[in-house]
């Protein structure tokens, strides 16, 4: 019997699942009361609109930078916040390597470049 790609993706799931970095972000995770939940929420809100306005050529606005580094402090003296950070980054970096396999093994990012070379 032939397992198909969905087959694997699960599989690949349930592998991560099972992993310790994914069970530590869990954990981290339902460390995180409502009031860091709502820190963590504005911080990447915060982010992505300076992000944003990188990306389009903008200008970063003067208040939405302070109001990012009002919460970095905040959240820096915040130790769940940091450990679900901490964890998260960790979850991240494999899911990142993932990611690189797949796209290196599929040549999603060979544009023919090398062959002209």
């Amino acid at each position: 019997m032939t397992m198909n790609v969905h087959d694997r993706a699960y599989e690949l799931v349930r592998a991560l699942k099972s992993g310790d970095e994914y069970k530590e972000y869990q954990e981290a995770q339902r460390a995180l009361d409502d009031t860091a939940r709502q820190m963590l929420k504005e911080l990447r809100v915060v982010e992505a609109q300076m992000q944003m306005a990188t990306m389009t050529g903008q200008e970063v606005d003067e208040e939405i930078e302070k109001k990012r580094e009002r919460l970095r402090e905040l959240i820096g003296l915040h130790q769940p916040i940091l450990t679900f950070l901490q964890a998260e980054q960790r979850l991240m970096v494999i899911l990142n390597d993932v990611q690189r396999i797949l796209g290196e093994n599929l040549d999603l990012w060979d544009y023919g470049l090398d062959d002209k070379e």
